[in-house]
């Protein structure tokens, strides 16, 4: 085989090696002994998210994902209609510029508002 031909087929070896490692989901990458991380289910809407996000934590504190890893793997498994909720709840911020944290305090902050005190005390006058 021509070396100049060689050069080539090995570069581009590297290149798509490359390309896999950078494009691979945090999810799909394998850690520790066990061979794989096991199937997480994404977030529903009908989902209680503090529920999930204690459930997500354990998945993170298990593979030992730092603060980079923790937020692109919880942004991937929220559906399509909450990632935009969230998008439109960071504005004018992005992804990038929020932390993980930050994130899910106003994620839950939203979905999980506290009540007021005013109409549950209401409710227990006219429920007599």
């Amino acid at each position: 085989m021509d070396p100049d031909l060689k050069k080539v087929l090995a570069e581009m070896s590297r290149a798509i090696t490359s390309l896999a490692e950078k494009s691979a989901s945090p999810l799909a990458k394998t850690s520790g002994h066990s061979g794989g991380i096991p199937h997480f289910p994404k977030y529903h809407e009908t989902d209680n998210i503090e529920d999930f996000i204690v459930q997500f934590e354990g998945l993170a504190t298990v593979h030992s994902y730092d603060e980079a890893k923790k937020k692109a793997s919880f942004l991937a498994l929220l559906p399509s209609t909450t990632f935009q909720l969230l998008k439109n709840l960071i504005y004018p911020s992005t992804f990038d510029t929020e932390t993980y944290e930050n994130l899910k305090l106003k994620l839950t902050a939203h979905l999980k508002p506290t009540p007021l005190r005013i109409p549950s005390r209401h409710a227990t006058f006219w429920n007599f």
